[in-house]
């Protein structure tokens, strides 16, 4: 049985959530372990190493420095893009600074942001913690990087949100559209047969009876379990014919 080494580097989208009823082994990256050993014979070894909150700078960061540990060639799973691209009312420097305030003006401080959110960025106060320029030049150099090394790069655009999100930070739906059309241009010019648009947005707005089953109705931006199983399926496709290819 030959080896597969499996690379996943994702934001909080590509972890667990017990909460939400996504226990371990019920993430997409578990379940495209076990149906590639199942279906294509391969004997399958997973390295999550995706972080809640992460911006694509640090998860860019992180790959690097992997490289010492696991530079043997596999299979790279790149999820990122909607920290970065949602829509804040304080810039990341001003969050921090509020952070280390007291508990007792933190509170205030973040309340008033909550229930003011909407209208401090409808009126253009707020900032996202990546620019469409640092995005754009952080995913072109890490997916040049990791051509020289991966066999396959998978890159999963992100997510539709819902409209009750959509409603409490304006403008969040566009940057998403925004960041997804950077993602792919990326892509189209970097011109690589190992490079493959994994395009869970289409995918779920294609099932737009279904997308309340997909996506998180909570926060409106995290995959359910079936949205985990959509992805998995999603990858699988794309590995499968890959692998048969090659």
């Amino acid at each position: 049985m030959d080896d597969l080494i499996l690379k996943v580097y994702g934001d909080s989208l590509s972890l667990p959530r017990p909460k939400d009823g996504i226990g371990f082994g019920k993430e997409y990256s578990y379940l495209l372990k076990k149906r590639v050993e199942k279906e294509l014979n391969k004997e399958v070894f997973c390295w999550n190493r995706s972080m809640g909150g992460a911006r694509v700078d640090e998860l860019f960061n992180h790959y690097e420095r992997d490289k010492y540990y696991i530079g043997k060639e596999g299979i790279l799973i790149i999820q990122s893009g909607v920290v970065d691209c949602a829509p804040r009312p304080l810039p990341i420097f001003l969050r921090e600074i509020v952070s280390l305030t007291p508990e007792f003006l933190k509170w205030r401080i973040v309340k008033f942001l909550h229930n003011n959110r909407a209208k401090i960025l409808k009126a253009g106060l707020g900032t996202k913690p990546t620019s469409p320029k640092k995005y754009r030049l952080t995913m072109e150099k890490w997916i040049k990087s990791a051509i020289e090394i991966e066999k396959i790069i998978f890159v999963i655009n992100i997510a539709p949100n819902t409209d009750e999100i959509e409603k409490h930070s304006p403008g969040f739906r566009k940057s998403i559209k925004l960041y997804n059309q950077i993602l792919e241009s990326v892509i189209t010019e970097i011109n690589s047969q190992k490079v493959i648009l994994i395009d869970a947005y289409s995918a779920i707005k294609e099932k737009d009876k279904e997308v309340k089953f997909l996506i998180n109705q909570k926060d409106g931006h995290h995959i359910t379990k079936d949205g985990h199983l959509l992805y998995s399926e999603l990858l699988f496709d794309k590995i499968s014919t890959a692998l048969k290819c090659d």
